[in-house]
């Protein structure tokens, strides 16, 4: 009995295998899955409401939790056939080939719905005493005490929801 050496046409890793050594092999039956080369596909769910927004082309960003990174991809393919409980539909995205990045990886994908001006300022500025969030500002050459509520993250500088306003003076204590 002779052995059989099969090549891929493309650089990659093999995700799944249909056939074990040994069994009989049918005509037109898949062997293997392969997946790789210099792109990695990312699925999303996205919910309805968004589908007016999403564009094939789209540049989206996709935060890879497990290799911490950010990653912009495109969007390729947009499958509308609704999830009829969740009423969700899928996107498909083209990322790059990013060390550390393989198949099977969960991601968050984000999608631009519009824009909004925030304040942020450094996270380190921000004291809490249990759930009272403040900061120190300069006020008439004095140090006053400005309570706040903050919101989302962004890298290290932090979203002010109220509290202060453009133009204040924060004292920062390292």
């Amino acid at each position: 009995m002779d052995h059989l050496i099969i090549k891929s046409p493309i650089d990659g890793y093999v995700v799944s295998r249909m056939v074990d050594p040994g069994d009989m092999c049918i005509p037109g039956k898949p062997l293997l899955t392969i997946e790789g080369g210099d792109v990695v596909k990312f699925q999303a769910t996205v919910r309805e409401g968004l589908a007016g927004i999403i564009k094939k082309g789209q540049k989206i960003q996709v935060y890879v939790d497990a290799i911490g990174k950010e990653i912009t991809g495109d969007i390729r393919e947009i499958i509308y056939s609704m999830d009829r409980t969740s009423r969700d539909f899928t996107i498909k995205i083209q990322l790059p080939n990013v060390k550390g990045l393989f198949p099977g990886m969960f991601g968050k994908a984000f999608i631009p719905t519009g824009w909004k001006e925030t304040i942020l300022i450094p996270e380190k500025s921000v004291q809490r005493v249990g759930q009272v969030e403040f900061v120190y500002c300069k006020e008439n050459g004095k140090s006053v005490i400005r309570h706040i509520k903050t919101g989302k993250l962004y890298g290290e500088d932090i979203e002010i929801l109220s509290g202060l306003n453009e133009g204040d003076i924060l004292i920062i204590r390292e």
